[in-house]
């Protein structure tokens, strides 16, 4: 989830096991935190002490990247895209195999 909203309105969006992605806003990097779901801060920001703290504590990850929000959302959108493709293409190769083995 991009956390592009007041905080409010954004914890309505986030799960338990999620990823919030988000720039330089420690009070949402602690929302998403106390949520259950990891932190991905973008533009090359990191975050505070008291917040790399919390998420030890509580076993949940805070990755930063140097590039900007619609760009890391993008490049993980790509990624997902190009599992599943390989995934299906998987499947169909075994199926494939299958329905050859069958005709013997």
């Amino acid at each position: 989830m991009i956390g592009a909203m007041k905080e409010q309105a954004m914890a309505r969006y986030i799960d338990a096991g999620s990823l919030l992605i988000v720039g330089n806003r420690e009070d949402a990097h602690s929302l998403a935190l106390e949520q259950g779901a990891g932190v991905l801060i973008t533009g090359g920001f990191g975050t505070s002490r008291e917040v790399r703290i919390m998420a030890d504590e509580l076993g949940l990850p805070i990755i930063s990247s140097r590039h900007d929000t619609f760009t890391v959302a993008s490049m993980i959108n790509r990624a997902i895209f190009d599992r599943l493709i390989k995934k299906k293409l998987c499947l169909l190769r075994i199926s494939l195999v299958r329905n050859l083995a069958c005709r013997c």
